[in-house]
């Protein structure tokens, strides 16, 4: 009885502690990608898309930087509805530099909602850099 009541004991506990231990392997993954060309949202989005089906609850989060001149394209609505679109379904956070929206006169309420003003792309890459994000500058 005593033996029997011990190895049930041992099994929980194995289960119990190996759960545990698992349970703080898993790494839940985070990317970046910098870019000046708005025409790169497309296959950007399409990696996030990618790695969303791919990492599955390991995925965690995928921001897309845009800086440059082209942030004044981020007013066309227009242009931007298919990638609006296409980065809500791949989750997506759009982020735009305040830098360049002041450097080439664009006001922040003529870009679309979606996008989370930083106040210097750089600072902010490398910010999410030392808190071990992956990242890409295009």
């Amino acid at each position: 009885m005593k033996t029997t009541f011990l190895r049930t004991s041992i099994l929980i506990l194995t289960f119990i502690l190996g759960g545990t231990i698992n349970a703080q392997e898993k790494k839940t993954n985070h990317y970046a990608v910098m870019t000046t060309k708005i025409q790169q949202l497309k296959p950007i989005t399409l990696a996030s898309a990618s790695l969303l089906e791919e990492d599955g609850d390991l995925f965690g989060s995928f921001e897309t930087i845009i800086y440059g001149k082209e942030v004044t394209s981020l007013t066309d609505k227009k242009l931007m509805e298919p990638y609006l679109k296409m980065a809500k379904e791949a989750k997506v956070t759009l982020v735009v530099c305040k830098m360049a929206l002041n450097k080439f006169q664009v006001s922040e309420k003529d870009i679309p909602k979606e996008f989370k003003v930083v106040p210097n792309a750089f600072t902010y890459y490398l910010q999410l850099q030392k808190k071990g994000v992956m990242g890409l500058s295009l």
